[in-house]
């Protein structure tokens, strides 16, 4: 999609007609949210800092949800009384300390009402931060919660150690009677102003997917198996890559591609699941998600709650 920056109502129009759900990193409000009554904007500071708190992300105030799908635009924000300005100022003052690099859009929806789009940045050097409420909070499963303490100090820890991110960009598909075939490229990037010298890296792809590492940076694979909650056991393939660059480490401003997979995707709907395991010296994160078909191209949609899946995964190894 286009950049926040230039969203229009057609914009908002596509998210509902493709049925884009809320995630950990999207979430969908009404326009009565940004009244200027306090219980609103105690809860306006409660979930923009919680987005900065965890991953970031966008939220959007002006349309209706049910179950957690985009359901229809509303009437909008009255401009007379919320506008660009004052939502910027009172997320400056409801918010300790300021959230750097917000980008707010304004949507006219027409007769003098609008949408608004907040996009926001995962909070580095100046995380965590405190909601008008004197409460830290996080996202979780499509909500905004308190911050455990441990999770208070795992934030302030973003200033002094990288904090490693693991991307999936899809090319070239192709439909065969097998399903959806895709290039999937890894990539790697890093969310803190402090660089990382040496990491490892293991992606773990569902057998199903009949997946080949191809290209240059070919990965080694072995055998293992995760253990979902629910008791079921998804077999997959793991491709281990341990990553010591010899001039490069991993930095803030540039992403790096770190290797290249074919796969094919049922494209009836069948998800294949993807785990990854990235560390470095002060860093570690194990996440999963599930990769399916949806219109014809790739769809990565990541899980909610990484730990349990990654207690799982660490005791399979």
């Amino acid at each position: 999609m286009r950049p926040i920056s230039e969203w229009t109502r057609d914009d908002l129009e596509k998210l509902i007609a493709d049925d884009i759900r809320e995630s950990l990193n999207l979430d969908f409000k009404s326009s009565p949210s940004l009244g200027k009554e306090s219980k609103h904007r105690n809860e306006l500071s409660k979930d923009i800092s919680a987005f900065a708190n965890s991953a970031g992300g966008t939220i959007i105030y002006g349309i209706v949800e049910k179950d957690q799908k985009p359901d229809r635009i509303d009437d909008g924000s009255d401009d007379a009384v919320i506008s660009r300005e004052w939502l910027e100022q009172t997320l400056g003052t409801l918010i300790q300390p300021r959230i750097q690099g917000l980008v707010i859009r304004q949507i006219p929806l027409g007769e003098g009402r609008s949408a608004y789009a907040v996009s926001i940045p995962q909070a580095t050097s100046l995380a965590p931060h405190q909601a008008n409420d004197n409460k830290y909070y996080r996202r979780f499963n499509f909500a905004s919660v308190p911050m455990e303490d441990y999770e208070v100090r795992d934030t302030m820890r973003r200033a002094t150690t990288p904090e490693l991110y693991v991307e999936y960009v899809f090319s070239d598909f192709e439909l065969t009677i097998e399903g959806l075939m895709t290039r999937m490229i890894v990539v790697i990037g890093n969310r803190s102003q402090e660089p990382a010298h040496y990491s490892a890296v293991d992606i773990a792809i569902d057998r199903r997917a009949n997946c080949v590492s191809i290209g240059e940076d070919k990965w080694t694979r072995t055998d293992t198996s995760f253990a979902f909650d629910d008791g079921q056991m998804s077999v997959a393939e793991w491709h281990r890559k341990l990553m010591i660059p010899g001039t490069l480490p991993i930095f803030r401003e540039r992403a790096f591609r770190i290797g290249e997979f074919e796969i094919t995707i049922d494209r009836n709907g069948g998800g294949y699941f993807i785990g990854q395991d990235v560390s470095c010296p002060g860093f570690h994160s194990n996440k999963a998600g599930v990769l399916t078909a949806f219109a014809g191209k790739p769809t990565f949609s990541e899980l909610t709650d990484h730990t349990q899946v990654g207690r799982s995964a660490r005791a399979s190894r």
